[in-house]
């Protein structure tokens, strides 16, 4: 995995992102504009979330920011999900996984009238979603941009049915959402096509076929680097730090090596000495057996059911993820886990 590329794609979509947000919502504050008669609610949560935010300026560029981040987000989890094949028709990348000039493989399918009943079958997204993207494609509705506009209704749907089973990777911006979506996303140099284009298969999958979460926690640094060196510039001016600045200056991603490290060495250590006939310790590569001290009493574990795993400061969940691999191998499939994934796609 090269970071090198996910650091420099990271910082110019955050910049990118930001610019492209502030320029929707400069558009929808133009006396008149089509946001306030087109999309009343969304027009009266944009106001007031910027009021929320600090009003004027800071109000505006606060807006920005967060909602910049959550279409960051969005992009680069979709594009993990495709990759590892969580997704029915790809949502972001194109039919050819690694083809970052392709259509996504959604638009292809809405182009052909081909629309996934799970995502497209409910009463309201059926009633008012559905017409509008084929009246797009079909020419039955105005637009500069068809195929773009069509585009955006089908992401925010797809965007909409992720929320209900990971909100929070999905979050809900709320109706002030629909007028907020970047323009271009199907750009030859947008940040949607150069997410596909960096993130590739390999490394969204991983060595081990199992998804590679790493490359998440990579991207998110370095989204929030910019905002980190702003952050720890004003504690050099003695300014205090408040609920925006701790994220920014605390949130660090921990390596592959380091997470493998405190679990083998914590849950797996625990699991080893109470099955002593295991050999799984065999296979963990930073496992140091206990001596000395170490070796005295023990928590009793009789089964994986026992273990109860907390992690205070989870962040993109790469501990927790890993902590579920080695679990599994004590003697549980993934299918065992009861409230992993059941409201969404059976993977």
């Amino acid at each position: 995995m090269n970071t090198n590329k996910l650091q420099s794609f990271a910082a110019e979509a955050r910049t990118s992102l930001m610019k492209a947000v502030r320029a929707r919502i400069d558009a929808a504050l133009e006396p008149n504009s089509l946001a306030q008669s087109d999309s009343p609610r969304a027009y009266r949560e944009l106001t007031e979330e910027i009021q929320r935010n600090g009003g004027g300026e800071q109000g505006r560029a606060k807006t920005a920011e967060r909602h910049a981040y959550r279409w960051f987000n969005r992009i680069i989890a979709l594009r993990y999900m495709d990759a590892n094949e969580f997704t029915g028709v790809h949502v972001v990348s194109g039919e050819e996984l690694d083809n970052p000039n392709a259509l996504p493989a959604v638009l292809s399918a809405a182009k052909r009238g081909e629309f996934e009943d799970e995502i497209f079958g409910g009463v309201g997204t059926k009633s008012k979603v559905l017409p509008t993207i084929q009246a797009l494609l079909d020419g039955g509705k105005p637009s500069n941009d068809p195929q773009g506009d069509a585009y955006g209704l089908l992401l925010r749907s797809y965007c909409d049915y992720w929320h209900k089973c990971l909100p929070f990777m999905f979050d809900d911006a709320g109706a002030a959402d629909e007028i907020l979506m970047p323009a271009d996303l199907l750009a030859k140099d947008s940040v949607l096509r150069k997410a596909v284009e960096v993130m590739s298969v390999a490394d969204c999958v991983g060595e081990s076929d199992e998804g590679n979460v790493e490359i998440i926690g990579w991207l998110y640094q370095f989204y929030i680097s910019e905002r980190k060196d702003e952050v720890m510039a004003g504690f050099k001016k003695s300014k205090k730090a408040g609920a925006d600045e701790i994220p920014a200056a605390t949130q660090l991603f921990t390596p592959d090596w380091i997470v493998r490290y405190l679990v083998q060495n914590t849950v797996g250590r625990l699991w080893t000495q109470n099955h002593p006939e295991s050999q799984l310790h065999n296979t963990w590569e930073y496992y140091i057996d206990p001596v000395g001290e170490d070796a005295g009493e023990i928590l009793k574990i009789d089964s994986p059911e026992d273990l109860t795993v907390c992690d205070p400061a989870c962040g993109s969940g790469h501990m927790l993820t890993y902590c579920l691999c080695s679990i599994s191998c004590c003697g549980f499939s993934h299918d065992d886990f009861s409230g992993l994934g059941r409201a969404c796609r059976p993977r």
